[in-house]
């Protein structure tokens, strides 16, 4: 624990230092509200690491700036340089990664966004824009009957599959961890605002600029209209079916599908972009992504639980559906094949204690970006077991023999990972952009 205090300010310096597309905006601003949770739920532990400015500055200032530099289709973060199109940023689901983060401050406001007269409205109408835009906007592809069949899910599911990417129509891995998240916080925000909720610091104003989600005006590509519990499942079901085109029945998968060709891009590929390839860090966006929107799902709870009885009843009754235990059902299979195959290649006895780049191919590179996911996946996964919460009966089920056993995984992969970290606080070794 003393490394890991020593440590931590140095990785939140290198992290906030470098220039950063909308995803990775994102995934910056998800790693400090992991511990901003986290320290706000244990208030008493005096072994965790610190930080000598409150995190929530760094959230505050992350958001605004996505906020602020989100384009005219309501993409966050998108806007960079040139005009308003967000053309510097060539994807439907990177930008809604912050949006979990979006939705932690908007409860967290007083009021004032970014200034006199500018009130929280701003951030408010940002997250709807957001969402308009993956209902309404982003493109889709249909899926088949017969493979709607096969991915298991029930029916009622989504007939479509957003697509990763706005110039053409393909499913990257990295979006289960970028976009069905943002899903989820929006559905659960929505029923905040159906339930007239003031939450945190929160003012009664801000409701005047929310939806009615009882008579909501949203729709879906196939003119469905949506409510909470109708996009709560389409987080999950994007999920499942980016999964379903992505996952080799070993479990293991790959990086790119096009939609076109309906299948996964072969060689020869542009440097960065790994088809069929199992690429570690996009198996890492997998497994992670799964646990994220986990994670918000019992956050959402955690905050309810004690002080909102009917909020806490519908979402309780949403769970109690037998089509969202078969939605988890699917989603929890893709995560325990996945994640039990990637943990069978790891071999700890060579020397780094890391993954190959691409996870079945020996001859390639060690990485360390893998580890930190897989070995963060399951500390996550874990922790959620140990409470004993309405989530309990939605995730995986598995004996304690096997909670062991990826626990000693989870060690020596962070382990691993944690030599690779140098006196500037960066993590060496890792496959990252832009290279």
């Amino acid at each position: 624990m003393a490394q890991d205090t020593e440590h931590f300010p140095l990785l939140v310096a290198a992290m906030m230092s470098n220039q950063r597309s909308s995803w990775e905006n994102g995934t910056a601003a998800q790693a400090l509200l992991e511990y901003t949770q986290f320290i706000h739920r244990n208030p008493k532990q005096t072994t965790l690491p610190t930080l000598s400015t409150d995190p929530m500055v760094y959230l505050y200032g992350m958001v605004h700036d996505a906020v602020l530099r989100r384009d005219s289709q309501g993409r966050l973060g998108t806007r960079l340089n040139g005009d308003d199109s967000g053309s510097g940023d060539g994807s439907t689901w990177d930008s809604a990664c912050i949006g979990p983060v979006l939705w932690f401050v908007i409860q967290h406001l007083d009021g004032d966004a970014h200034g006199p007269g500018e009130k929280a409205e701003w951030f408010i109408e940002a997250f709807e824009d957001m969402m308009t835009y993956l209902l309404e906007k982003a493109p889709t592809m249909n899926m088949p009957k017969h493979q709607l069949k096969q991915s298991n899910l029930p029916d009622g599911c989504d007939t479509s599959v957003i697509s990763h990417t706005t110039d053409r129509p393909q499913l990257w891995i990295d979006g289960v961890y970028m976009g069905p998240p943002f899903m989820a916080a929006y559905a659960l925000w929505s029923l905040q605002r159906s339930q007239a909720l003031s939450i945190g610091k929160i003012k009664d104003k801000l409701l005047e600029v929310a939806h009615n989600f009882n008579n909501l005006v949203l729709q879906s590509h196939s003119s469905t209209p949506r409510t909470w519990q109708t996009i709560l499942n389409s987080s999950l079901d994007q999920t499942a079916l980016y999964f379903f085109c992505l996952q080799f029945p070993t479990g293991l998968l790959g990086h790119v599908y096009d939609c076109s060709m309906r299948c996964l891009l072969d060689q020869p590929l542009p440097p960065g972009i790994y088809g069929r390839d199992s690429w570690g860090t996009g198996n890492g966006w997998a497994v992670g992504g799964v646990l994220r929107l986990y994670n918000i799902l019992h956050q959402f709870f955690l905050q309810i639980s004690s002080h909102e009885p009917s909020l806490l009843q519908e979402f309780k009754e949403w769970l109690a559906l037998e089509a969202t235990k078969q939605r988890f059902k699917v989603v929890n299979e893709n995560l325990l094949d996945a994640l039990n195959v990637i943990l069978s290649h790891h071999k700890e006895a060579e020397a780094d204690g890391l993954f190959h780049n691409v996870i079945d191919e020996p001859d390639t590179f060690t990485e360390t970006n893998l580890a930190q996911m897989v070995s963060a996946t399951i500390y996550r996964l874990l922790y959620l077991y140990r409470d004993d919460h309405i989530l309990a009966d939605c995730l995986p089920k598995v004996d304690e023999e096997w909670k062991g056993k990826v626990l000693k995984k989870a060690e020596c992969l962070r382990n691993a990972a944690r030599r690779k970290v140098d006196k500037w606080g960066f993590v060496r070794g890792a496959c990252s952009s832009p290279r």
